[in-house]
């Protein structure tokens, strides 16, 4: 184990704190330290969205000096919990039926949140904030926390830091009782006590009294360890400087950096707000590598490919198309191709599990539903489908914290996908036509399609795939 500096041993102390024997959630801890009314400081993590926003008071934030002072603090809290999390100090539990929620929200005095269409509720005063979230306002809207967006890498370190359940090593348990003479001795030298008691006193005219008593040799022996003490503490001395000039240029080249990425990600997100007429294509294995194949002139936005089908079968080229998507840069979408005869639970399992082998796509789960969902000489009565497929989007509801899209065609829609309760996900309709708009089934004709699949003949270098259409604002795309 490594030195620690004071800051990081106050964390390891709030952290190895609890002693009523339950295994305590990482964002409670956080709670009584960190993420405080008092300190200025909260973090709503949105994770189905993929963005956190660390929060700071809007006085702090305004004073460029302090702001950056909490921010450093904020960077410190991250990359020390990740250290202590590689080196298998600590590690965080999700459990199994929930992965991970779509929203944490971390400060004391958020203390009993709730969510009304795009706005959060934080506590009881009546304080909020509402999308994009980058401030959070009072009862009468005043703004009274100011916030700095995290994306990307930075997003992901601070979701596996700061959510979950907090499980410490045995080692790390032993922390504070561990002793080290030498460190004890240096900060004795350092911090003498401004008023010592009678004890030391006393301590020292004994220690007087044995000097003068001391032989020669002896009294050479004790001036030379006093100066290996005293060039132990030079060193040390030198040590620390040095070390706390590297951090202060390191954290100083860090704010450079993030607020390099600050202004890149407010010019990102004028330019996702703005709604429009958005291209993007789905693929199979079928296709071969359209994806490596795009190029500007093709104008796509939003790839979509094929994951699963039923409860066994994973496409070919699922994994190798994912890598191309995400090295492309496009906004990546994953369907699985529902069967009628296999258990819905059953086919939840398989495809969000394949998801997950490879991370988070920007697009809600897809489940593709259509003829060749119902196996050739077998049927089924519209009363089963709904109800098989109903379980599905529920169980992945709650899997993936999501809401899932479905896929589906204007026949197979208006036969057996007429119950109203399908009209809250969204809708991926495949339509062909020569129209500027879709022919919409009964059970979406109020709310509309997401993404409509208005040709299944768009050419790429010779090869026919899909072409699909989103009409809106991108944000809601990945929400």
């Amino acid at each position: 184990m490594r030195d620690f500096n004071s800051f990081e041993k106050n964390i390891i102390t709030a952290l190895i704190d609890p002693t009523d024997g339950h295994i305590p959630s990482i964002e409670s801890i956080l709670n009584e330290f960190f993420f405080t009314d008092e300190l200025g400081r909260a973090l709503i993590i949105r994770a189905n969205l993929e963005y956190a926003y660390f929060y700071i008071k809007t006085k702090i934030f305004d004073d460029d000096s302090e702001k950056n002072s909490a921010l450093q603090q904020f960077l410190d809290l991250i990359l020390f919990l990740n250290y202590l999390k590689k080196e298998g100090y600590i590690s965080f539990h999700h459990g199994h039926a929930s992965p991970i929620k779509p929203l944490y929200i971390l400060n004391n005095t958020f203390d009993a949140p709730s969510v009304e269409n795009d706005t959060i509720i934080l506590n009881a005063k009546g304080d909020y904030t509402s999308q994009p979230n980058n401030t959070i306002q009072d009862i009468d809207n005043t703004v009274i926390y100011k916030g700095v967006l995290f994306k990307g890498d930075m997003f992901k370190t601070i979701c596996a830091t700061m959510t979950g359940n907090l499980i410490i090593s045995s080692q790390l348990k032993q922390f504070d009782t561990k002793k080290d003479l030498v460190k004890e001795l240096l900060s004795i030298a350092n911090n003498p006590p401004s008023n010592p008691s009678s004890n030391t006193i006393q301590r020292k005219e004994r220690i007087k009294q044995r000097k003068n008593a001391t032989p020669q040799k002896e009294k050479h022996f004790f001036q030379w360890l006093s100066v290996g003490i005293a060039s132990l503490l030079i060193i040390g001395g030198l040590l620390t400087y040095f070390y706390h000039k590297h951090q202060i240029n390191h954290l100083h080249s860090d704010n450079i950096s993030l607020k390099k990425n600050l202004d890149s990600l407010k010019q990102q997100k004028k330019q996702i707000a703005q709604s429009k007429v958005y291209y993007g294509i789905d693929i199979s294995h079928y296709n071969g590598n359209e994806v490596s194949l795009l190029t500007k002139e093709d104008s796509i936005t939003f790839v979509i490919i094929k994951a699963t089908e039923g409860v066994t079968y994973e496409d070919p080229d699922f994994s190798n198309n994912w890598d191309l998507v995400e090295d492309q840069k496009y906004i990546l979408g994953a369907y699985h191709f529902y069967r009628t005869n296999d258990d819905p639970d059953e086919q939840v399992n398989f495809y969000w599990n394949t998801l997950k082998s490879k991370g988070t796509p920007d697009i809600a789960p897809i489940v593709d539903i259509e003829n060749g969902s119902i196996p050739t000489g077998t049927s089924i009565t519209t009363q089963d489908l709904q109800t098989g497929l109903i379980s599905f989007l529920e169980t992945l509801t709650t899997v993936s914290g999501r809401i899932p899209m479905i896929y589906t065609n204007l026949d197979f829609a208006n036969q057996y996908l007429n119950n109203p309760d399908f009209s809250k996900y969204p809708l991926w309709l495949a339509e062909y036509n020569n129209k500027t708009e879709p022919e919409l089934p009964e059970t979406w004709k109020t709310k509309g399609y997401t993404i409509w699949q208005k040709s299944d003949s768009y050419t790429i270098e010779s090869i026919a795939t899909d072409y699909d259409i989103y009409d809106g604002n991108l944000i809601k795309l990945i929400k």
